[in-house]
């Protein structure tokens, strides 16, 4: 099944590659492109379309304004607006993709939207929250439901400093000098995710198997496992928040 697309943006060039990156995408179709939010608004209703691929800042409707408005279908916004990502929660955007865009950035967005479409009833043990974390390679917005857990020291050339984040595809993104309570306090909250380490954060969404007392073992795809730690000063907590799973 093809997810049909809306896609608007007011400047030609960037709608021109937005069109042709969203072609490169088998599972994508676009049937509209717009410069501008009036228009798009104007005619979607007359268009059978599952999501839409918005820029921020265009005429008339803004792209955060314009997804108020389209009856709860799935956004990607793509935009340099990375002043204004954090808008994009209230809207629950599937992501946020800076500009200029990149390849691999785009998979990861297309494939999340892949599987909202795929299914949209989600449960309510699934977070659903974004956040934009700072990483090596830039501000990256990242959904929380593809997080499994939070360490430091893993990532390779990390800083004392600096977190490793290990999503679900067995990636790990080096997040930039943020401590565990920072991350609990400004970024995560403590409803989805627990400290079972000094420093380590694990999702409590997470798939994983207590293989002992104070370790626990989460399969990242069909050959990779992590093993990590529960610390007894943890323990107590992390027991306690796991029964009300």
């Amino acid at each position: 099944m093809k997810i049909r697309c809306l896609i608007a943006d007011d400047n030609p060039e960037n709608l021109a590659y937005l069109k042709a990156m969203c072609a490169s995408f088998p599972e994508l179709e676009i049937v509209a492109a717009f410069t501008n939010g009036n228009d798009l608004f104007a005619q979607q209703d007359a268009i059978a379309y599952d999501a839409c691929f918005l820029d921020i800042d265009m005429p008339g409707f803004d792209g955060i304004e314009l997804a108020n408005l389209l009856a709860d279908k799935p956004v990607i916004f793509v935009s340099a607006r990375t002043d204004r990502a954090i808008e994009t929660y209230d809207v629950d955007a599937v992501d946020f993709i800076p500009k200029p865009i990149k390849r691999t950035r785009f998979e990861k967005a297309v494939q999340r939207l892949i599987n909202q479409v795929a299914a949209p009833q989600l449960t309510t043990e699934s977070p659903t929250r974004m956040a934009l974390f700072p990483t090596a390679q830039g501000k990256m917005m990242i959904n929380f439901g593809d997080i499994v857990a939070i360490q430091s020291g893993e990532c390779i050339n990390a800083d004392p400093r600096d977190k490793c984040m290990v999503m679900m595809s067995g990636e790990q993104i080096h997040l930039k000098n943020l401590t565990i309570a920072r991350l609990l306090e400004d970024y995560l909250g403590a409803s989805d995710f627990v400290q079972i380490e000094r420093s380590t954060l694990l999702n409590l969404h997470a798939s994983y198997t207590i293989v002992d007392r104070d370790t626990l073992q989460i399969s990242l795809g069909p050959t990779q496992r992590l093993e990590l730690r529960i610390g007894r000063r943890y323990e107590s907590d992390f027991r306690e928040r796991i029964s009300h799973r």
